[in-house]
Protein backbone atom coordinates (compact mmCIF):
# COMPACT_ATOMS: atom_id res chain seq x y z
CA UNK A 1 0.00 0.00 0.00
CA UNK A 2 2.90 1.96 0.56
CA UNK A 3 4.06 1.98 -3.04
CA UNK A 4 0.75 3.57 -4.14
CA UNK A 5 1.11 6.49 -1.64
CA UNK A 6 2.42 9.93 -3.68
CA UNK A 7 5.67 11.39 -3.04
CA UNK A 8 4.15 14.36 -0.73
CA UNK A 9 2.16 11.25 1.19
CA UNK A 10 5.20 9.55 1.69
CA UNK A 11 7.53 13.15 2.33
CA UNK A 12 4.40 14.18 5.18
CA UNK A 13 5.05 10.01 6.93
CA UNK A 14 8.41 10.54 6.95
CA UNK A 15 8.55 13.53 8.33
CA UNK A 16 5.65 12.58 11.14
CA UNK A 17 3.19 15.64 9.76
CA UNK A 18 0.24 13.29 8.98
CA UNK A 19 -2.89 14.25 11.37
CA UNK A 20 -2.07 11.80 13.93
CA UNK A 21 1.18 13.05 13.87
CA UNK A 22 0.13 16.32 14.20
CA UNK A 23 -2.48 15.40 16.73
CA UNK A 24 0.02 13.75 19.10
CA UNK A 25 2.63 16.61 18.86
CA UNK A 26 -0.07 19.05 19.90
CA UNK A 27 -0.37 16.95 22.79
CA UNK A 28 3.43 16.53 23.73
CA UNK A 29 3.25 20.37 22.95
CA UNK A 30 0.60 20.86 25.48
CA UNK A 31 1.75 18.65 28.36
CA UNK A 32 5.30 19.98 27.99
CA UNK A 33 3.77 23.66 28.45
CA UNK A 34 1.67 22.13 31.64
CA UNK A 35 5.35 20.32 32.77
CA UNK A 36 6.97 23.83 32.55
CA UNK A 37 3.84 25.62 33.79
CA UNK A 38 3.88 23.50 37.25
CA UNK A 39 8.05 23.93 37.43
CA UNK A 40 7.42 27.46 37.48
CA UNK A 41 4.49 27.36 39.76
CA UNK A 42 6.76 25.50 42.39
CA UNK A 43 9.51 27.86 41.81
CA UNK A 44 7.16 31.03 42.68
CA UNK A 45 6.02 28.99 45.76
CA UNK A 46 9.92 28.76 46.71
CA UNK A 47 10.11 32.63 45.72
CA UNK A 48 6.90 33.36 48.23
CA UNK A 49 8.51 31.54 51.01
CA UNK A 50 11.31 33.37 51.18
CA UNK A 51 9.69 36.75 50.93
CA UNK A 52 7.95 35.78 53.62
CA UNK A 53 11.06 35.05 55.69
CA UNK A 54 12.74 38.14 54.92
CA UNK A 55 9.44 39.99 55.32
CA UNK A 56 8.85 38.51 59.00
CA UNK A 57 12.39 38.64 59.67
CA UNK A 58 12.62 42.22 59.03
CA UNK A 59 9.52 43.01 61.08
CA UNK A 60 10.64 40.59 64.24
CA UNK A 61 13.86 43.24 64.02
CA UNK A 62 11.67 46.17 64.40
CA UNK A 63 9.31 44.01 67.14
CA UNK A 64 12.43 43.42 69.25
CA UNK A 65 13.17 47.38 69.53
CA UNK A 66 9.89 48.61 70.07
CA UNK A 67 9.46 46.13 72.98
CA UNK A 68 12.67 47.91 74.06
CA UNK A 69 11.62 51.47 73.55
CA UNK A 70 8.32 50.50 75.45
CA UNK A 71 10.72 49.30 78.30
CA UNK A 72 12.58 52.91 78.27
CA UNK A 73 9.52 54.52 78.41
CA UNK A 74 8.41 53.03 81.35
CA UNK A 75 11.62 53.64 83.11
CA UNK A 76 11.69 56.91 80.83
CA UNK A 77 11.61 59.09 84.48
CA UNK A 78 14.19 61.38 85.42
CA UNK A 79 14.49 62.97 88.97
CA UNK A 80 14.33 66.73 87.49
CA UNK A 81 10.38 65.84 85.96
CA UNK A 82 9.95 64.77 89.01
CA UNK A 83 11.23 67.31 91.34
CA UNK A 84 8.13 69.02 92.41
CA UNK A 85 4.42 67.71 92.45
CA UNK A 86 3.65 70.42 89.73
CA UNK A 87 6.43 69.14 87.74
CA UNK A 88 5.34 65.13 87.93
CA UNK A 89 1.92 65.84 87.50
CA UNK A 90 2.67 67.93 84.22
CA UNK A 91 5.19 64.63 83.66
CA UNK A 92 2.74 62.26 83.92
CA UNK A 93 0.31 63.21 80.45
CA UNK A 94 3.96 62.70 78.70
CA UNK A 95 4.81 59.53 80.77
CA UNK A 96 1.34 58.00 79.82
CA UNK A 97 1.60 59.42 76.29
CA UNK A 98 5.15 58.12 75.38
CA UNK A 99 4.28 54.60 76.78
CA UNK A 100 0.92 54.78 74.49
CA UNK A 101 2.97 55.55 71.44
CA UNK A 102 5.69 53.11 71.70
CA UNK A 103 2.80 50.06 73.04
CA UNK A 104 1.27 51.26 69.86
CA UNK A 105 4.25 50.83 67.33
CA UNK A 106 4.62 46.99 69.05
CA UNK A 107 0.61 46.17 68.74
CA UNK A 108 0.69 47.37 64.92
CA UNK A 109 3.76 45.27 64.41
CA UNK A 110 2.37 41.99 65.77
CA UNK A 111 -0.81 42.80 63.47
CA UNK A 112 1.73 43.51 60.63
CA UNK A 113 3.24 39.87 61.53
CA UNK A 114 -0.65 38.52 61.31
CA UNK A 115 -0.91 40.27 57.90
CA UNK A 116 2.24 39.22 56.41
CA UNK A 117 1.08 35.27 57.41
CA UNK A 118 -2.28 35.46 56.22
CA UNK A 119 -1.21 36.92 52.76
CA UNK A 120 1.26 34.32 52.30
CA UNK A 121 -0.99 31.66 53.24
CA UNK A 122 -3.42 33.46 50.73
CA UNK A 123 -1.01 33.43 48.09
CA UNK A 124 0.74 30.02 48.97
CA UNK A 125 -2.77 28.65 48.71
CA UNK A 126 -3.75 30.17 45.24
CA UNK A 127 -0.24 29.05 43.85
CA UNK A 128 -0.69 25.39 45.14
CA UNK A 129 -4.46 25.24 43.41
CA UNK A 130 -2.93 26.41 40.01
CA UNK A 131 -0.28 23.52 40.17
CA UNK A 132 -3.31 21.09 41.20
CA UNK A 133 -5.32 21.99 38.41
CA UNK A 134 -2.31 21.73 36.15
CA UNK A 135 -1.71 18.48 37.28
CA UNK A 136 -5.38 17.66 36.81
CA UNK A 137 -5.21 18.88 33.25
CA UNK A 138 -1.78 16.88 32.94
CA UNK A 139 -3.22 13.38 34.04
CA UNK A 140 -5.95 13.79 31.42
CA UNK A 141 -3.71 14.13 28.84
CA UNK A 142 -1.24 11.21 29.52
Amino acid sequence: MSTNLTITERVLAFLKLTDDARINAFYLKQQAQLNKDIKNLNKNLSILKDQYDETVEDINEKLEDAKIRVEEAYEGVKPEDVATNEKASQFADVYWNTIEEAEFVVSDLKNDLESALENYEDEKKAVEEEIVERQRRLSKLA
